[in-house]
């Protein structure tokens, strides 16, 4: 967690959020014994298969695991017919570009980094 005094923009503190993500997804793998080309560069490094990348579109960041969307990040507050987001709230998603929003995680700034990587696994998340 950071804190938000620090006056970092929700940009610059999801490309940390991914270096995090990368890391525990490179220790899964090598911890469930998969540590060949299909998943590492040379360097050590995730391949495009498997890197978590960050993409903006103009209500969101997205948060992709290789191919497959992981979780949406509001870059601004929103209402809904029935619900109310703050900016920075993270979600998981029902489809690529689709937030769910019952299934909503807070502020990205308060995020366990970890847990929210675990739950990418957790398919009843």
């Amino acid at each position: 967690m950071i804190n938000q005094t620090e006056q970092i923009s929700l940009k610059d503190y999801l490309y940390i959020v991914i270096q995090k993500l990368n890391y525990h997804e490179r220790e899964r793998l090598r911890k469930d014994g998969y540590t060949n080309e299909c998943f590492f560069n040379k360097d050590g490094s995730l391949t495009e298969g498997y890197e978590i990348t960050l993409k903006e579109k103009k209500k969101y960041f997205y948060i992709d695991f290789g191919g497959s969307g992981g979780f949406m990040v509001l870059k601004e507050d929103i209402k809904t017919k029935y619900y109310e987001f703050e900016k920075n709230t993270i979600f998981n998603i029902k489809g690529y570009g689709t937030p769910n929003f019952k299934k909503h995680y807070g502020s990205v700034f308060n995020l366990n980094i970890e847990l929210l990587h675990k739950l990418r696994h957790d398919y009843r998340r």
